[in-house]
């Protein structure tokens, strides 16, 4: 299964999805091993981890996905 439809089939779901915000990979293997069923980044995450900026378009996309 993809992950567009394991993530609307949570969605679908009633009830809340506690999911971590995450921003590197360490935060991502911790969260899969506290088993968590959805994760997500976002912009200001990634910028803040790696450079100490605000999502203002200081990280590449080629830096973020090696972020990833």
């Amino acid at each position: 299964m993809n992950s567009a439809k394991t993530l609307r089939q949570l969605l679908d779901k009633p009830g809340i999805i506690a999911a971590p915000a995450v921003y590197d990979c360490i935060g991502s293997k911790l969260a899969q091993k506290a088993e968590f069923s959805f994760i997500f980044t976002s912009g200001f995450g990634m910028s803040a981890s790696l450079l100490g900026l605000p999502d203002l378009g200081f990280l590449t996309r080629v830096s973020s996905s090696k972020m990833v």
